[in-house]
């Protein structure tokens, strides 16, 4: 019996497709471990951007947070609340971080300007860093964290799970002690 050239390279062909998938299959077997155990600044990254500012609005890359508890703090200076609620912020964190507690804030601005998140974060003597004004960063963390209205504040680990969403409710309760309740 003879085959044919066209009904030999069909099975050819198949056999071909399926060895090519099941080496692409164990590839992505083997990389899976990798991104599971990705570093932190890598989360960070995803979460932030490569880069953030701090109050001078100079860059600042984002590894800045690897291995830290990061508290994500949404706010604008327009906001009566958000202009009390800012300068315990501030004592908090400097009494936390002063105590070498690995902890760092992210800003999230609801200001108008760029110009006006940049004199907030001078006025207010904010020591942390901040999202870029503009990016679209900004409306991807509101939208993953469920923010409404400001001020808020979102505590993350530095695998990027989150670990508290009254964040606020607690530095204003407990002070210090919140941080030892987020690392637990």
């Amino acid at each position: 019996m003879k085959i044919t050239r066209k009904l030999w390279i069909a099975p050819v062909l198949v056999f071909g497709l399926l060895l090519g998938m099941l080496i692409i299959r164990q590839k992505g077997e083997e990389a899976a471990p990798e991104a599971a155990t990705k570093p932190a600044g890598s989360v960070m990254a995803a979460l932030f951007g490569q880069e953030l500012r701090n109050a001078k609005g100079e860059k600042v890359a984002v590894d800045k947070l690897d291995g830290k508890l990061v508290g994500i703090y949404f706010a604008a200076y327009r906001c009566p609340p958000c202009r009390v609620f800012t300068p315990r912020l501030v004592e908090f964190h400097k009494a936390v971080t002063g105590a070498g507690k690995p902890f760092e804030i992210v800003f999230v601005s609801s200001d108008l300007g760029e110009k006006a998140m940049m004199s907030y974060m001078q006025y207010a003597g904010m020591p942390w860093l901040a999202v870029p004004y503009g990016s679209p960063k900004v409306a991807e963390l509101k939208r993953k964290f469920g923010v409404r209205g400001v001020p808020a504040l979102i505590i993350v680990n530095a695998k990027g799970e989150t670990v508290s969403t009254s964040a606020r409710n607690e530095v204003g309760s407990r002070g210090v002690a919140a941080f030892d309740a987020w690392v637990k």
